[in-house]
């Protein structure tokens, strides 16, 4: 468990590969099919979560390493449309609920034109989804992560809500 909390604390703190490392081991953790399609297949997000259950999927696109306030240029929305694009040909069966920029604060450059389906979202949020569980002893915690996903706070929908993406477009 300390080694899954030392990823998970490098979605805040590590460089934007580290970072990705701990968005999808957040993705598996949270019971989520988590892969990182740019860095296995050289094309797609960052990081993207699947839910086979409902299947629905949401990617991440990390730009942690991007001055804080930010700019999004208009090849960063770019690529995010590509993204999009990738994950829908890819999984054509998953409803896709967005594409998240990990990143700080800032917006997107007046020339980029960012989609509805695209959001910023700070990485200590992300971080934040599993602060509940590190109250635990490591042996509860096995228990308490397989309880405590069962509930419908734990819905894909319902995390993307409790991270409070916000949205890119204007």
């Amino acid at each position: 468990m300390e080694k899954l909390a030392q990823a998970l604390a490098l979605i805040d703190d590590g460089d934007p590969r580290q970072a990705e490392a701990g968005v999808r081991a957040l993705g598996e953790l949270l019971g989520f099919t988590a892969t990182r399609p740019d860095n296995d297949g050289d094309t797609g997000p960052d990081v993207l979560w699947r839910d086979y259950a409902n299947p629905r999927q949401f990617g991440f696109e990390l730009k942690t390493d991007k001055n804080d306030p930010a700019t999004y240029f208009k090849k960063d929305i770019s690529q995010g449309h590509d993204h999009l694009e990738w994950m829908a040909q890819t999984y054509p069966g998953h409803t896709i609920l967005g594409l998240a920029f990990v990143g700080p604060a800032g917006k997107a450059h007046a020339q980029a034109n960012p989609s509805a389906d695209m959001s910023l979202c700070l990485p200590s949020a992300l971080a934040a989804l599993i602060e509940d569980l590190r109250k635990h002893t490591p042996m509860e915690r096995l228990i308490a992560i397989a309880k405590e996903t069962e509930k419908d706070r734990w819905d894909i929908e319902s995390l993307l809500a409790r991270i409070d993406p916000k949205p890119m477009s204007k």
